[in-house]
């Protein structure tokens, strides 16, 4: 089964990600056994055993992780509502909430929103759409939460990141001017790879392809890194 989208915990002790693993024949075989978001945490032996992650966030078709804020108490999921949004989920004493959809800055009804990433300390949300006025197909934009709370404008990251073709899965680190994405539309060594650019002066640097033994011929994306960029997760 595919088991892709891993999100990290700040202290690196939990990881939740997505998996459309079943043990239901009949879902298997029709192609119904629907992509859930599980969880597990790290212990001394190692990783838990993954489990759904609340009844409130899994439903009944396709639902996939998408970042977790710095203090782990809201995780932005992709919902295929509309055409496919963001919706985010917080953890009250104990329990996520059921999800709710972030505004129409960030979702568009006729478009695409595939995935998002919350910066560090909460003030900017890097996420993909395919909406008119980019540079085509999935795109990467940066939206800015007011002094009301609510996210603002999103803004186009631009023909130096985005291409004619897909851009997806940014990751921005917890410096807040590191950001690790996928593309096929950056030269490649096969389908997508994973590039990093940098926030230097305003403007983004010129995206570098992590190269071999990290990107492959085939598809690689989803990077998330430890707060010390020792390590790394990511779907491949």
């Amino acid at each position: 089964f595919h088991e892709y989208s891993p999100v990290l915990s700040a202290d690196g002790n939990t990881l939740i990600f997505t998996s459309n693993r079943s043990t239901d024949d009949y879902k298997i075989k029709s192609g119904t056994n629907y992509e859930d978001i599980y969880i597990s945490h790290r212990t001394a032996a190692g990783w838990s055993a993954p489990q759904k992650i609340s009844e409130n966030i899994n439903i009944k078709f396709n639902d996939a992780a998408a970042s977790l804020s710095h203090d782990g108490k809201t995780l932005f999921l992709y919902y295929e509502e509309g055409a496919g949004d963001i919706y985010i989920s917080n953890l009250e004493g104990g329990t996520w909430t059921k999800p709710v959809a972030l505004n129409k800055n960030i979702n568009n009804p006729i478009f695409w929103e595939t995935s998002a990433c919350i910066s560090a300390d909460g003030k900017k949300l890097y996420f993909t759409s395919n909406r008119p006025g980019g540079q085509g197909e999935l795109d990467i934009y940066v939206s800015e939460k007011d002094s009301k709370g609510e996210w603002g404008k999103a803004i186009n990251l631009g023909p130096t990141v985005n291409t004619p073709l897909h851009e997806d899965s940014p990751f921005i680190h917890e410096d807040g001017v590191t950001l690790y994405f996928s593309s096929d539309g950056h030269p490649t060594m096969g389908s997508n790879d994973i590039f990093k650019t940098e926030l230097v002066d305003g403007k983004w640097t010129k995206p570098q392809n992590l190269g071999y033994p990290i990107n492959s011929i085939e598809y690689d994306g989803f990077l998330t890194l430890s707060t010390d960029k020792k390590t790394g997760y990511y779907s491949a």
